[in-house]
């Protein structure tokens, strides 16, 4: 079952879930006291210093789901950790992160290696006898298998 937590919080218990101007002040303090304008150029231009002000000061609604990708390449952390902030949703379930940083790392990739990703995955997954019921891979090999084979 998810908990909304807070991070560092130790006993697990419900909690109110870090919004997104905490999130992006907690990583900017983490990233050596960035300031707002690091953080623009760590986006490379596509949010602006006046953007990460408002949104620390929290005159932003609803943020644009390409500034929170620039934002999230910015800040070193997952989109969808700043998605969660964005809605008032955190992920306390270690499964949960691991797989949202899984999905992260994997949605930066070329689709031929993603292809090859869910390859691998489909084969460790039936390296442990679990071939019913099993998330639906695309089998098809991809064109750099091809290549390579």
């Amino acid at each position: 079952m998810l908990q909304l937590v807070k991070p560092g919080d130790d006993e697990g218990m419900p909690t109110k879930p870090e919004s997104l101007a905490e999130l992006v002040r907690r990583r900017m303090k983490e990233l050596n006291d960035l300031s707002t304008y690091d953080v623009a150029r760590l986006s490379r231009g596509r949010v602006s210093n006046g953007t990460v002000w408002n949104i620390l000061n929290e005159r932003v609604r609803d943020v644009k789901a390409d500034t929170l990708k620039a934002l999230a390449r910015a800040l070193q952390v997952s989109e969808e950790e700043l998605h969660g902030a964005a809605r008032g949703v955190a992920l306390s379930d270690p499964k949960e992160t691991r797989s949202a940083r899984m999905l992260s790392y994997m949605k930066t990739l070329p689709q031929n290696r993603q292809e090859d990703l869910l390859m691998l995955a489909r084969a460790f997954y039936e390296s442990e006898g679990r071939k019913e019921k099993g998330p639906e891979v695309d089998k098809r090999v991809s064109k750099s298998r091809r290549r390579t084979a």
